[in-house]
């Protein structure tokens, strides 16, 4: 953003008001210059600060097609710079991992697997006690556990796209296990993670 040209620097206070917008082309343009826009941190910081997170969260949850797709990814880049953790709860994660397995679109896919990678390789400390009044940690495959008992199918369908005609779409999928795999032998214990890591063998995860 620009501070010395007003033209050039984006109103967030009306983006904000069009994400939010019942009218699904005007929601959709303003998920789409999110997209692009959150990627320089001074508007990330200011979007953040101006109330966007819960506006971005009912994107996710709620919206569908490119609207979605440009929602995960604006969603995906904030948590590379370490901003909207404060709005990731359940209901986000199972709607992520819903994603990754009944989703056919290649461009939803990509920014769903770019979400859980983030949140699967957030440090995760279960040891650490919470503080009153502050939501839990999420963090690791054990933020993950609960919605991939409700969606059994979950690895067997990241492996699956492995196998996929889209690079990039390959590329997170293969980041997203090592990023499992990765958390299981470190934050399992002795006699789960092998159980993990045979079950990722027999779904072919080293054919693909």
């Amino acid at each position: 953003m620009d501070p010395h040209n007003p033209i050039q620097t984006p109103n967030v206070s009306v983006l904000l008001k069009n994400l939010g917008s019942n009218d699904d082309p005007m929601r959709k343009m303003a998920a789409f210059k999110l997209q692009t826009l959150i990627n320089d941190p001074s508007f990330a910081e200011l979007f953040v600060n101006q109330g966007g997170l819960p506006k971005l969260r009912l994107l996710v949850l709620e919206s569908s097609g490119n609207t979605l797709s440009y929602g995960l990814a604006s969603f995906a880049r904030l948590l590379d710079v370490d901003q909207g953790w404060e709005v990731i709860d359940t209901a986000v994660v199972e709607k992520v991992v819903e994603l990754v397995v009944c989703q056919p679109l290649v461009n939803i896919l990509r920014g769903a697997m770019a979400i859980l990678v983030g949140i699967v390789s957030r440090p995760f400390n279960a040891d650490r006690s919470p503080v009153p009044g502050e939501r839990p940690q999420i963090g690791g495959f054990q933020a993950l556990k609960p919605a991939i008992a409700l969606y059994p199918q979950f690895l067997e369908m990241l492996v699956s796209r492995l196998s996929s005609a889209d690079h990039a779409l390959c590329a997170n999928a293969l980041q997203l296990i090592n990023s499992l795999v990765r958390d299981a032998i470190t934050n399992d214990n002795e006699t789960e993670w092998p159980k993990f890591i045979k079950r990722i063998q027999d779904l072919g995860v080293i054919k693909a």
